[in-house]
Formats: structure tokens, sequence, C-alpha cells
């Protein structure tokens, strides 16, 4: 401070403090620092090599990831964050502005829309993409126990299972062979899921997000509405798109799709509303 003083009027400064409240007097500090050319050149050095980002896998099947940027990084950052956000579904429908952002939903949209960065990135940028499979892959372990429901005490996965359904409605999948010591016997094709061809017919046909009142029409999966590990065709009469955040509320959020006397699809919630 007195460094920056020496080189400022100092009764103005004075002046200012006994007014500001000791954040603003410490980012006008900062400003006039930033205004010095070696001492300004030291902190954004220091502040580049400070930079950093770290993950933690938890116990509880999530995943915390933490990083420092320079600030002129973290507000590229968070213009792709808000820029994403704009794409998403709305989910606070019925609240104002200010609720909303005071809201955990607003910090759950801009966790979505982190990841809709890195699927759009991953991707190619190109959003009319037949799956994401065309472009990046995340490998799940299960076995076929579990995913079928077999009672076996063998049955492992490494995400819940219900999100695993999840990723294997729009997916590819490799079949392994194992023994009982877990050694591979057998690796099969990579099968896909839902066929290039098709995934640009569901587009055609559906256009966007199937989900009553959902106009999403980026990164779309396509949902099996009766999960061919049950025995459902992949069929366009079986399948419809969904966006990311409404494929989740399909599987692990409780809500359902059933057909009416006409064959057209409805949708319940976990309570058992029909949503209009």
């Amino acid at each position: 401070l007195s460094r920056i003083a020496n080189r400022h009027n100092e009764g103005e400064l004075l002046a200012f403090a006994e007014k500001a409240t000791a954040a603003q007097v410490e980012r006008q500090c900062q400003q006039l620092r930033n205004a010095q050319r070696r001492l300004s050149t030291r902190d954004a050095n220091h502040a580049h090599n400070s930079r950093y980002l770290r993950r933690q896998i938890l116990d509880d099947g999530t995943m915390t990831i933490s990083m420092q940027l320079t600030q002129e990084a973290g507000e590229l950052v968070m213009q792709a964050i808000v820029a994403a956000a704009a794409t998403l579904a709305p989910a606070t429908k019925g609240k104002t502005a200010t609720e909303a952002c005071a809201s955990d939903e607003f910090f759950k949209r801009q966790a979505d829309a982190l990841v809709e960065v890195a699927r759009g990135f991953l991707a190619g940028g190109s959003e009319a993409s037949s799956s994401s499979a065309d472009h990046y892959q995340v490998m799940v372990h299960v076995d076929e126990a579990a995913l079928k429901e077999q009672a076996s005490p063998c049955g492992c996965s490494d995400y819940p299972i219900e999100s695993v359904r999840r990723l294997l409605c729009d997916s590819s999948m490799i079949p392994v062979v194992e023994d009982h010591q877990g050694v591979p016997l057998n690796v099969g094709r990579k099968q896909r899921v839902v066929s290039p061809s098709m995934k640009r017919a569901l587009r055609g046909r559906d256009r966007c997000c199937r989900f009553p009142g959902c106009d999403h029409q980026q990164w779309l999966d396509a949902h099996h509405v009766k999960h061919w590990i049950d025995g459902g065709e992949t069929s366009m009469a079986n399948t419809l798109l969904l966006c990311g955040r409404h494929h989740r509320l399909l599987h692990e959020g409780g809500f359902s799709i059933h057909a009416n006397h006409n064959d057209e699809w409805y949708f319940r919630n976990a309570a058992g509303k029909i949503l209009q």
C-alpha cells in the first residue's frame, strides 16, 4: 500500500478509505497496483503460475472439481457456461429471475451448463451429431447379472444401475466374457444401440425433446420407452428424443411414459400426475 500511495496522492487515497468498505479499499489498491507495469507483471505471472484444476471422486458417486484461473481465463469459462445455460431446458418455471438465482436451481443449472460445454467441445461443435459415441467415449463396466437385475452376488456396476441403463439407451456396447477371476476370455465387437440413420430419422420426426413443454434441440438422446435390456425393440415406435435433463428424469427421477388408447405417449411424474 505504501508503494502505491507514494505514486498517488495519499490524501485522496485516505479520504477514499474513510468512506469505503475494506473490500472497496482492497479493490482500489489492486487497480492502482495494476497500473504499475513492474508490480502488475509480477502479479500476472503469479496468478498464471497458480492455476490448477483438481478433481476428487467421492464415495457417494459424485465428483468434486475445483479450479483456480486468472481472472480473464475465468471470465472466459463463465461466458461459455452462461451461453450454454441459455440453451438448456428451463428448470425454474414460475419463479422470478431473483428467486431462480437465489435458489439451488441456479447453481445446478450452472453445473449442467458446464457439462454442455464439455459435450459440445468433445463433439467438435456438431450439435447434429447422431450420437455422442461418434466423438467421445465414457467407458462403464457393468455385470450382465446386475444389468438384468438377476439375483447374483457377483453383480457389480461402476455406476448406479439406473444411470447405466440411461447411458445404454443411446450408446455403443462391447460385450466382454470373463472367467470367475475377472480375466477376459472373449471380447466382442462394438455394437451401436441406435444406428446413425435411425438417429437422423428420430431428429426428423421429433425435432426437439419430447418431454412436455421442452423445446431443447441440442445433444438429444434416443430413449427406449421399453428398454432393450427388458426386451424392448430399438425401433421408431419404441424410441423418442429427450434432452439430458429429462432423460435423467425418466430413469433416475421416477418419471414414466405410457401409451393411451391411440398409442400416443404421455408422461407421468413420480407422484403419478399426468404432465401436459
